[in-house]
């Protein structure tokens, strides 16, 4: 697999593409960008359910975090969601246990994919009836792209009515490159569609006063995404601490906001503010194959 490097002015050659198959439409509404689909559902197979996977090769910058809020939102819509963490150094996703997330270890002991364990993710995939989400960590990611670009597992999944939806974070600071550079793989090595988090904690996501969204990087895939949520630099001292204590407690937002819940009422309406933030933006994009989500 090629390594991906942007350049520091964002100046970037256009990525060479894989073999393309079709995808099913996204819905329009609030995204910042959508794909640009046929307009003929017959051009595409019917998808039943969602896989979403949060991936980047670059630690810290909050794949657990996006993983856990994008859970809360398709199990508000659903009940028949499977969490699946396979993050083999740090399973913070299992810390949820309303979201009764299930582990798994994919790779072996030379740290490659050990493909009957993938064939176990597989097959839960398909048996399983609703959405899912899939955490994986920074360690597990060369391995995993690698084997969804060479073993035919998305091509299997939608020809079983399952879309796989990637879901990747781009930070802001001296790491924007690094996440850049996952990005720009995922797009390259696999033909899904992705949405793309940004992440101002670091700093502005941001070259030179170039958005990363207006850079080549993004604009040359962005009929491949399906939507840009911007996560805002809440203030660390209120709000980042609220979201910090809810997580170490392995609360989810519903439980942090329920009348019975332990915290006060002005970090209960600050959790409030965030958690509508964020499903408002992603209300104008198709989660999974009910609709919108809400």
């Amino acid at each position: 697999m090629r390594q991906h490097i942007p350049r520091r002015d964002w100046r970037h050659r256009r990525p060479p593409r894989l073999h393309r198959v079709h995808h099913p439409a996204a819905l329009t509404g609030n995204a910042t960008a959508t794909r640009n689909p046929t307009g003929n559902p017959e051009d595409h197979p019917t998808m039943n359910k969602t896989v979403h996977m949060v991936m980047n090769g670059k630690g810290g910058c909050g794949k657990s975090l996006i993983a856990s809020l994008l859970a809360q939102i398709l199990a508000a819509q659903t009940p028949d969601l499977l969490c699946v963490d396979v993050d083999p150094t740090n399973r913070t996703l299992s810390r949820f246990a309303a979201l009764n997330v299930h582990g798994l270890e994919l790779l072996d002991a030379t740290r490659q994919i050990n493909p009957r364990q993938f064939d176990t993710l597989v097959e839960w995939l398909l048996d399983h009836s609703g959405d899912a989400v899939i955490d994986n960590g920074a360690s597990g990611f060369v391995p995993l792209l690698a084997y969804l670009s060479r073993s035919g597992v998305l091509e299997l999944l939608r020809e079983h009515g399952v879309d796989v939806l990637l879901h990747v974070p781009i930070i802001g600071g001296e790491s924007l490159d690094d996440t850049a550079n996952g990005f720009t793989a995922l797009m390259e090595e696999t033909d899904a569609d992705a949405v793309v988090w940004l992440n101002p904690f670091f700093g502005p996501v941001e070259r030179a006063g170039k958005r990363f969204v207006d850079s080549p990087i993004y604009t040359d895939v962005a009929h491949r995404v399906r939507c840009v949520v911007n996560l805002q630099d809440w203030d660390r001292a209120t709000y980042g601490q609220d979201l910090a204590d809810m997580r170490a407690a392995g609360l989810t937002f519903a439980e942090a906001l329920a009348p019975n819940s332990t915290l006060g009422a002005m970090p209960r309406h600050r959790l409030h503010k965030v958690w509508n933030d964020i499903a408002g933006q992603l209300a104008g994009i198709r989660l999974n194959h009910q609709g919108a989500a809400a």
